[in-house]
């Protein structure tokens, strides 16, 4: 899949090929997030607690999401490891 990011630092953005978002297997809701998490680098560590923070969405959302964009092949190597504290994720894209 083909990403351009701008490195421009006043007006960033990056153009994502419209792939995914013309899949009929995904819903509006996994394709929204894919576009979420491509504004993460790729190594970037993250807890599903804070994304559903950020995007006002319950951690099961986001979680079925994930699972949907696995499934799709659209995100690999998703884990959660879960303790009383946080939960990290790792993303790869």
């Amino acid at each position: 899949m083909k990403i351009t990011i701008c490195p421009d630092k006043e007006n960033p953005y990056m153009v994502i090929s419209k792939k995914v978002f013309t899949e009929r297997c995904l819903s509006l809701k996994a394709k929204g997030l894919f576009a979420y998490l491509q504004t993460f680098p790729n190594d970037y560590k993250f807890g599903l607690r804070a994304i559903a923070a950020d995007l006002g969405e319950l951690n099961t959302t986001i979680q079925t999401l994930m699972d949907e964009l696995v499934e799709a092949k659209h995100v690999t190597n998703w884990k959660e490891e879960r303790n009383e504290n946080e939960s990290t994720n790792e993303k790869n894209l």
